[in-house]
């Protein structure tokens, strides 16, 4: 315990933990989630009709194939592609080259089985959706998708999806059309009623408000835990290799057990960066409990969500921090985990809502407030992945304990040659 709090306040003494804090308040801040207020719709109770305003994935291969067609022939013919090509996925207006162009045509061609040019023109609402600003598909007005051009007859989804592949690989990669994410964009249809109303009946059981405001929370909170969360691991151990003798002398007294300075540090780093995160849950719940009264709400949901959600990508980042610094003595940790953090971010950004990036092992995503049901469905996802990362974090533990302890006794990491 003596060591834990020594070593609590070497934490509290760095610059680089106040920079994290301060950091990650003001991420959360910056993203309207210190409180969250938006997203009031979900505790709506829907009414007949909604329905038909709110496009769900509906997966018909029928429906999917010449819509994407469609809007990839109306960008075509306007030479202007929107994309989010890796690895930085930065957003990105493309013009083709006249030879990439040609290529593009002779895909529309083996799609249509005619010349692409000679289709008529293909708008933005042809396909009766447009792209709304987050992303998805709105009806467009007017909009009329037996209008579309039709595909070439006996086309199958493998070779469509190949034709896909091409023309996405054509945009450099990152746009709508690649395969992986055709079910999302195209093929919507609207939601059934009874579904709506199972979303809303389950949220205000489970959820009772501040459920659903946690989840969102826990969505901004783990990006920035991704990408800052490793900083301060890395500012402490390498004071190891500081330049000053009463640093050093400090760190590598034999009469400390290197398993037990490794925990005390890695307890003491996650303890007090998980500290910010309690403290904006209880400011968080006394601001619901405010807004919907204190009996309407549940009152452990930030606090549940916040240990299930983010403690486990916490351990893992100061872990990782922990490994890197004490292998290499060296601050490279400092660029390389928030570039991991940064990859992880990106590589989810199709499935923000759908569970489908909950086995993730840094970034789970839940991009919205209420879908309680597309929690409870994947909720043994996300407690595999929860459970992979905080095993992932004890075996990188462990080998900065072995890392460390060969730094303490003068044993050379790496040996090279002879």
């Amino acid at each position: 315990m003596r060591l834990f709090l020594w070593e609590c306040r070497r934490v509290l003494k760095s610059v680089s933990y106040w920079l994290f804090a301060a950091a990650l308040v003001l991420f959360l801040y910056s993203q309207g989630a210190l409180p969250v207020t938006e997203g009031g719709d979900a505790f709506v109770r829907p009414q007949p009709g909604d329905e038909r305003g709110v496009l769900v994935p509906g997966g018909d291969e029928a429906l999917i194939m010449p819509q994407a067609a469609a809007t990839l022939l109306g960008a075509w013919q306007e030479n202007r592609f929107t994309t989010y090509p890796p690895p930085l996925c930065v957003w990105r207006q493309v013009r083709l080259s006249e030879t990439k162009h040609a290529a593009l045509g002779e895909v529309l061609a083996a799609l249509y089985g005619q010349d692409a040019a000679a289709l008529p023109p293909c708008g933005p609402g042809a396909a009766g959706f447009l792209a709304s600003a987050d992303g998805t598909l709105v009806p467009a007005a007017g909009g009329d998708a037996a209008a579309l051009p039709a595909l070439r007859p006996g086309l199958t989804w493998e070779e469509f999806t190949a034709a896909m592949g091409k023309a996405d690989r054509l945009l450099g990669g990152g746009s709508d059309w690649a395969p992986a994410g055709l079910g999302r964009k195209f093929g919507l249809v609207p939601a059934r009623y009874a579904d709506l109303l199972a979303e809303y009946e389950a949220c205000m059981q489970h959820d009772r408000y501040t459920g659903a405001y946690a989840r969102l929370f826990c969505d901004y909170a783990v990006l920035a835990l991704a990408l800052f969360g490793a900083l301060p691991a890395v500012a402490l151990f390498l004071q190891d290799a500081g330049a000053r003798r009463g640093v050093r002398d400090a760190v590598w007294v034999r009469r400390v057990p290197t398993a037990g300075l490794v925990a005390a540090r890695c307890a003491a780093l996650l303890a007090l960066e998980f500290l910010p995160i309690l403290i904006m849950d209880a400011a968080l719940t006394a601001y619901y409990a405010g807004r919907y009264g204190a009996g309407a709400i549940a009152p452990g949901a930030f606090l549940r969500y916040s240990v299930l959600w983010l403690l486990p990508t916490l351990a893992l980042c100061v872990a990782a921090g922990a490994l890197l610094t004490a292998a290499t003595g060296t601050a490279a940790g400092a660029a390389v985990l928030p570039a991991l953090g940064w990859l992880s971010i990106i590589s989810h950004t199709g499935g923000l809502s759908d569970g489908s990036s909950y086995g993730s092992l840094l970034t789970p995503r839940h991009n919205t407030v209420g879908r309680f049901l597309v929690y409870q469905r994947n909720l043994p996802r996300l407690l595999a992945g929860r459970g992979a990362a905080l095993a992932l974090a004890g075996v990188l533990t462990a080998a900065a304990v072995w890392a460390l302890r060969r730094r303490r006794k003068g044993v050379p990491l790496w040996r090279f040659g002879n």
